[in-house]
């Protein structure tokens, strides 16, 4: 009787070492015992550690990438080599800097601070030099230019078409029978009223729009073409004028210089991907592919570049944490609740 009852407490005290470790409860046919112990149960491979409560540690680190190295109390690993600036600049209070460069207009150059230069013989834009004048098209208000005058298309009444020649014209019919080929039918081809042959058209007067009129089958527009400026002479639709001497796009003639001078303040130019603050050129400091910029140490502008630490997940364990303390992942035990229930909890018992 003594060996049976040892037996059976045996039995019971292997269910409950069982079900601490998470493994799965014999049925039993007899009354259950809640389970009550506050023992942390972790992963395997992992061991209860005193951390914010009670966590779950792994034996090894998570490793930095290469060329990179932890940084104690962060979540991140930091490069060893520093940030990087485009060609020309240099790292200063946590931006990449260089000085902005002056420039000036076309045509002029930089003197202690002042772009200067003289002014030159020369067409405004859209303009053609020839000799010693400047030519352009003239423009005509409706229509288009031809042959110094402004025309607008025919009206041709209802079923014509305008023609090449600047005619109406309609394609004639031909008698039940006969064909039309080559401007003929076999018979006459017959024309409606009001219109004669030509070709293989139909045709006849076509009428012009209210400010138009009609000369040698064209419309010609009753406004002139006209010049862009007072100072051009308009003759067979060319408007022309004498070459002047201007200053470059940009400069204005210096009041204060010999004659033909011209002056333009300068202006600072910085590279793509910066801007001006102060006659200085900022842009800020980039990383290789797969680092991240982190501009702020301590609270201390002082730009580097970071990688983050990741946590693979662990298969029956909801949430996994990074240590930045550790270099560790880390998982919360599991213990039983007041209900007999196993739940992850900080609060496990070491």
């Amino acid at each position: 009787m003594k060996n049976f009852v040892q037996f059976l407490l045996f039995c019971l005290f292997a269910v409950s070492i069982g079900q601490a470790n998470g493994a799965t409860p014999i049925p039993s046919f007899g009354p259950q015992i809640k389970q009550t112990s506050k023992k942390a149960i972790c992963p395997s491979g992992y061991t209860a550690e005193a951390s914010f409560g009670t966590r779950c540690f792994p034996s090894e680190v998570v490793p930095c990438p290469a060329g990179t190295t932890f940084v104690k109390g962060e979540k991140f690993c930091r490069s060893n080599n520093p940030v990087q600036c485009q060609a020309g600049f240099t790292l200063q209070d946590g931006l990449c800097k260089q000085a902005a460069e002056e420039k000036c207009p076309a045509g002029l150059t930089l003197t202690n601070g002042i772009c200067a230069g003289d002014r030159t013989a020369r067409c405004q834009p859209g303009e053609t030099m020839s000799g010693d004048t400047c030519s352009i098209s003239a423009t005509c208000a409706s229509g288009n230019l031809n042959g110094g005058k402004c025309t607008v298309d025919t009206i041709c009444a209802v079923g014509f078409t305008l023609t090449a020649a600047g005619q109406c014209g309609v394609t004639p019919t031909c008698p039940v029978g006969t064909t039309f080929s080559n401007g003929m039918c076999v018979a006459k081809p017959t024309c409606p009223t009001g219109t004669t042959l030509s070709g293989e058209q139909c045709v006849k007067v076509g009428s012009c729009p209210a400010d138009a009129s009609l000369s040698n089958g064209v419309c010609v527009s009753k406004i002139s073409p006209r010049c862009r400026t007072t100072d051009q002479v308009l003759a067979n639709g060319i408007c022309t004028h004498k070459i002047q001497t201007l200053c470059p796009i940009g400069a204005e003639p210096d009041k204060q210089s010999p004659a033909n001078k011209c002056t333009a303040p300068s202006r600072l130019v910085c590279p793509p991907e910066s801007k001006i603050n102060a006659k200085q050129c900022e842009a800020a400091a980039t990383c290789p592919a797969g680092l991240s910029l982190d501009t702020y140490t301590n609270g201390v502008t002082k730009p580097s570049c970071t990688v983050a630490l990741k946590c693979p997940p662990v298969s029956g364990w909801n949430q996994v944490f990074i240590d930045g303390s550790k270099q560790k992942c880390s998982v919360m035990p599991k213990c039983y609740n007041s209900a007999g229930q196993l739940e992850e909890s900080s609060s496990c018992q070491l």
